[in-house]
């Protein structure tokens, strides 16, 4: 609920009952799509909450899962996605940062592209010199603080 107003700022297109909290996340899918489920679900959580996201999966749906998962977990995550005909995309940061020039320049145009076209935003940041060390620490630890912080 704290981060409602601050969102609504960065992507005024947003619908304020379409920000759930995570508790409540999969009744409210299921209610506003009349029990079908969702085409693209984006993922960065884990454990349990990933099996969650992936049974609000409508039929022929898209997930997307934006972090690392740890195998040695072996979660597993039913046949229930793959009988409706999911697909499943893993996005690695690592794969990206040790991707060739050629894909990283890709990468760079369609960010850049998505900017200009408001579709992709900008985190907000505050930026501190390495001198300034301590204040981004005390910054960080700051309830409030809703940006990125960068030494």
């Amino acid at each position: 609920k704290d981060e409602l107003p601050s969102l609504l700022r960065t992507f005024p297109q947003l619908n304020a009952d379409h920000v759930v909290p995570l508790e409540h996340f999969n009744n409210t899918v299921r209610i506003k799509s009349g029990g079908n489920g969702m085409e693209v679900v984006v993922n960065c959580l884990d454990g349990t909450d990933t099996t969650k996201s992936i049974s609000c999966l409508s039929y022929d749906s898209r997930f997307i899962q934006l972090s690392n998962i740890d195998h040695r977990l072996r979660e597993t995550i039913g046949m229930g996605a793959f009988i409706k005909n999911s697909n499943f995309f893993g996005v690695s940061l690592t794969n990206i940062l040790n991707a060739d020039s050629e894909t990283k320049n890709k990468l760079h145009i369609y960010l850049r592209d998505g900017i200009k076209k408001g579709i992709v935003k900008p985190l907000r940041k505050q930026s501190f010199s390495l001198q300034h060390f301590s204040q981004a620490v005390d910054h960080l630890k700051n309830n409030s603080c809703k940006e990125k912080t960068l030494v």
